[in-house]
């Protein structure tokens, strides 16, 4: 598992999290992709609301399915790894 892309190496898939990446957000914005957040903020204060640019902070994960839900970033990680 690693959070990056090697082009040299298998297919050459790419990964992309536009909520929470600069360059994947501004990609996004660019070229009219949808945004969808899957870690919002501890509060969850601004999870609805459009994000005007990347939540790169730890947060509780959401949008991101039962087993993982609700949880602080670190607890969601290391529930899926």
């Amino acid at each position: 598992v690693a959070d990056y892309v090697i082009g040299s190496y298998g297919t050459g898939a790419v990964m992309a999290v536009p909520a929470h990446d600069e360059r994947d957000f501004d990609f996004a914005a660019a070229h009219g992709l949808p945004v969808k957040r899957v870690v919002a903020e501890p509060d969850g204060a601004a999870e609805a609301e459009a994000l005007e640019e990347a939540f790169t902070e730890h947060g509780v994960a959401v949008n991101s399915g039962p087993l993982v839900d609700g949880l602080a970033t670190a607890e969601a990680k290391a529930k899926v790894v």
